[in-house]
């Protein structure tokens, strides 16, 4: 087992501080260099604290995926049911994607060395890409006459993945970058525009 579940509410907290530190210390240090004891250092808590909830850091790093891909359908899930256009929608999902990643940077950092020489953890995060699109699909239908691009739904697949794909490598590589600032979701905001045919 790779990890023991928390039953008990200030279990639950120092599981997320632990979490919260290697979102830290993946960010500044990346995955390999990351050590448990820096880990557990910044979360105020212990080795033998750690190693009681995971079993090693492979095990807080298949949780912190699990998490992140929760945490993303929850906010896909989210989507308002009745925008009154596209660019209502389009900046709504640019938005939240921004935001969701400006908080994994560590993890995103880990993600791109863990999937060199794990593949399927990328896959899950492909999976995820085209389950967004197929929930932005059907958020847009109502608007399908207001994207001018050939082939409609393939051109939205086209802006989940460049969107979704820049922002990874920009958190991934750039750690002093701002995500979520408005002139990064301008930028993508207009190059998604330009994907379905539409102008801003």
């Amino acid at each position: 087992m790779g990890r023991l579940a928390p039953t008990q509410q200030r279990g639950k907290v120092a599981e997320r501080n632990i979490v919260n530190a290697a979102q830290v210390i993946f960010a500044k240090q990346g995955y390999a260099g990351a050590r448990v004891a820096d880990i557990v250092a910044l979360a105020g808590s212990s080795t033998g604290n750690f190693y009681y909830r995971f079993k090693n850091k492979e095990a807080l790093f298949d949780f912190m995926l699990a998490d992140f891909l929760s945490l993303a359908r929850h906010t896909v899930s989210q989507m308002p049911d009745h925008a009154d256009c596209v660019e209502d929608l389009v900046l709504w999902m640019i938005t939240r994607n921004a935001q969701l990643l400006e908080q994994n940077h560590g993890f995103y950092r880990a993600v791109n060395e863990v999937s060199i020489r794990n593949p399927d953890t990328w896959q899950k995060l492909r999976d995820l890409t085209r389950e967004i699109g197929d929930a932005v699909i059907i958020k847009m239908a109502p608007f399908e006459q207001q994207i001018s691009a050939l082939d409609w739904k393939k051109s939205v697949y086209e802006m989940i993945e460049l969107t979704t794909g820049y922002m990874a490598n920009q958190a991934v590589h750039h750690m002093d970058s701002k995500l979520d600032s408005k002139a990064n979701i301008d930028l993508h905001f207009r190059a998604s525009m330009g994907i379905l045919g539409i102008c801003p």
